[in-house]
């Protein structure tokens, strides 16, 4: 079976404008692909970063400072699944993450698809929605990244079935952010209601803090963790919207009623001001 780095190879000499998209991108096989586009006088990466991922080492912040370098832009999309790649005018989507497991490069990875999409496929509608849905790593956003902890295993994680939890669906469940600390830290002295230290105990389940870090550190995963959830990004978007409007288009959207749209929104609001997210 043709890998889907054979597939992509052949076509990236020449290529002027280019697009990568991928959920897991690896600094190696970036430059492997870079490498192959020296020809290129615009690239934009587009993936997915959430600081449990860092950790695990599925994908790289290195490759943002990559693509700069080349004088790409470099987006991050929450909710971004498809593995997309287009080199001019010719696309290439699949199951294969930019990595070399991914793309079977020099290794036997995973049993992969690439292919060119069919004729129901519409590319211009796809990139106007990967656009919409990202945001540009300013390099004041990068430094905020590159704090997160990372992990550095040898050889590449099975990406499609590494165990973690996802951050992709959560919301904040308990009102009073200041317990994840409390809980955190082990400081079994403070007396807290049993409803919200159960709360609080499913948000870190998912949060799922590296052991061991200060409060600082502390303060800061649950940053990053804030900004990669797409429920607080869409509490972030109608911040400016009247409360009734708010709650709203956050029921529509998230398929909820709309009492537990304002709640879900209040309690939000709570932990992006305890951990000082700004929008």
């Amino acid at each position: 079976m043709v890998s889907p780095w054979q597939i992509l190879e052949p076509n990236c000499a020449g290529a002027k404008k280019v697009i990568i998209a991928a959920p897991y991108i690896k600094a190696g096989m970036l430059k492997i692909l870079l490498d192959h586009l020296k020809s290129a006088t615009e690239i934009e990466c587009f993936t997915r970063w959430t600081p449990q991922d860092i950790l695990a080492g599925v994908t790289d912040t290195a490759c943002r400072t990559m693509i700069t370098d080349v004088g790409g832009k470099f987006y991050l999309h929450k909710r971004l699944h498809a593995k997309y790649y287009r080199l001019d005018n010719k696309v290439f989507t699949g199951s294969a993450n930019a990595t070399a497991t991914g793309m079977n490069y020099g290794i036997a990875g995973n049993l992969e698809i690439l292919s060119e999409p069919g004729q129901s496929f519409d590319q211009d509608l796809f990139e106007r929605e990967l656009r919409a849905g990202a945001t540009e790593v300013s390099d004041q956003e990068f430094g905020f990244w590159l704090a997160c902890p990372t992990n550095s295993p040898s050889g590449e994680p099975d990406y499609e079935n590494l165990i973690t939890r996802s951050i992709e669906d959560w919301r904040p469940l308990t009102r009073f952010p200041e317990y994840l600390w409390i809980i955190y830290s082990g400081e079994a002295n403070v007396p807290l209601p049993e409803e919200q230290r159960a709360r609080a105990q499913l948000d870190l389940a998912t949060l799922q803090p590296p052991a061991n870090i200060s409060e600082e550190g502390f303060k800061h995963w649950v940053q990053a963790c804030l900004k990669a959830t797409p429920f607080i990004e869409s509490v972030m978007e109608v911040k400016e919207k009247p409360p009734d409007e708010a709650w709203q288009l956050l029921a529509t959207e998230w398929e909820m009623d709309t009492t537990t749209a304002e709640r879900a929104r209040t309690t939000a609001q709570r932990w992006l001001a305890h951990f000082q997210v700004a929008p």
